[in-house]
């Protein structure tokens, strides 16, 4: 998908469904710039395994708050990867207002002309939302005399947990606010679990930005996971099925009880949160029971 836009939204303003498998290559917005040159998310929808690349929002009146691949306040991004985007005074690769982001990868990133101490850089801004398992490297700031931009991620609020946050050219984290652990930095950070440490890559020479078997990232993440972005297999990347069983007889006026399943993985460090519909707290885990009143 590619297009020249002016305004919120670009080419895709999401509120909800599900966006999988697709490629936004080159989106362009020449002036007035706005949230989400590529995709804004606004609901509660899905995007998963999709490509954000050399989108660019570089016109003159672009400013603050801008972004040039995606911007986040509702949903979750699973599985993508969001590089070689550039802009001009706004946020080249992803702005996070709100929502998860899981096992994706943001690199190559870069933002020239930054303006602003919040908003102006190149690779995560994080607002507030969940951000887990991914990686974010090589993303880098130009023409930044009064060193107003970030490189890596600049974070105020929200959680950075099982991330590889390194070789971000012009630093790798500043943070005002939020929480971030086990996550690897090349700096000191504080936080439970969080390293500074090279997180040995496969092949980045390759652009593959997997872990090495030597990793000490292996293994060092929450739970014993590994830390930030991991390549799925096809099988990975199947949907989990759900599935739901019931008495088929209630007598009258008594609650009727369900038994709601999952089974299959989509992603790194999987989690099933079951809303219920009826204003009731979440479930959570592969199997959950419910009661609906009468």
């Amino acid at each position: 998908i590619n297009s020249a836009n002016i305004g919120n939204g670009g080419v895709m303003y999401v509120m909800g469904g599900t966006i999988r498998n697709c490629l936004f290559d080159h989106v362009y917005a020449d002036i007035g710039g706005g949230a989400g040159i590529a995709m804004r998310m606004d609901g509660e929808g899905l995007v998963s395994n999709c490509v954000f690349r050399s989108c660019s929002a570089t016109g003159p009146n672009v400013g603050d708050g801008g972004c040039a691949a995606l911007y986040v306040i509702k949903g979750t991004v699973a599985d993508c990867r969001i590089y070689g985007n550039s802009v001009r005074g706004g946020c080249a690769g992803v702005y996070m207002g709100g929502g998860t982001m899981l096992n994706s990868l943001i690199y190559d990133n870069v933002a020239t002309n930054c303006y602003s101490q919040t908003d102006g850089g190149a690779g995560l801004r994080m607002a507030d939302g969940t951000v887990r398992n991914c990686t974010i490297t090589r993303n880098r700031t130009l023409y930044d005399p009064e060193g107003r931009g970030f490189s890596g991620v600049q974070m105020s609020k929200g959680t950075l947990t099982n991330c590889v946050v390194y070789g971000n050219i012009g630093g790798d984290l500043r943070k005002t606010g939020g929480k971030a652990v086990y996550c690897c930095f090349g700096q000191d950070v504080e936080g439970d679990g969080n390293l500074n440490a090279d997180p040995r890559f496969a092949n980045p020479a390759a652009k593959d930005f997997t872990l090495n078997a030597t990793s000490p990232c292996v293994g060092a993440g929450g739970s014993g996971d590994d830390m930030g972005y991991q390549q799925l297999t096809e099988a990975q990347k199947t949907a989990p099925a759900i599935g739901f069983s019931a008495d088929k007889t209630f007598a009258c006026g008594a609650s009727a009880e369900f038994t709601f399943t999952a089974s299959g993985v989509n992603g790194a460090g999987t989690d099933y949160v079951w809303d219920f519909g009826d204003g009731s707290e979440a479930g959570a885990g592969v199997e959950v029971t419910h009661a609906y009143a009468p």
